[in-house]
């Protein structure tokens, strides 16, 4: 079986390299964008099978992100949020994804 072709957005660079060096080292092959502009001008979807996008991006919202690419390649998104905000539960916009990971803040 071969690894997962997974494009990771993430705006902390120290968070970006250690998913992704994690992920490597899992056998999955990583390409990275720090915003939603280098997301949507790198994304590829006949060459990714997953998506994983920080929800706070510095110019937009991982949210949105997942919504255009969702269009592109149906059933592809997994969210990396937040789960609290300043001591209180962080309402999810409904976008028809399902997030499965959670991100401390």
């Amino acid at each position: 079986m071969r690894g997962l072709r997974v494009f990771l957005v993430e705006n902390h660079e120290d968070s970006a390299k250690y998913i992704g060096l994690y992920l490597e080292q899992l056998g999955h092959e990583v390409t990275t964008a720090p915003d939603m502009a280098t997301a949507l001008k790198l994304f590829q979807p006949s060459t990714c099978d997953i998506l994983i996008s920080d929800i706070a991006l510095p110019d937009g919202d991982g949210w949105k992100l997942m919504e255009r690419i969702k269009s592109a390649r149906p059933g592809l998104a997994l969210s990396m949020e937040r789960l609290w905000r300043r001591g209180r539960p962080v309402q999810k916009p409904l976008c028809g994804l399902r997030p499965s990971s959670g991100k401390a803040v």
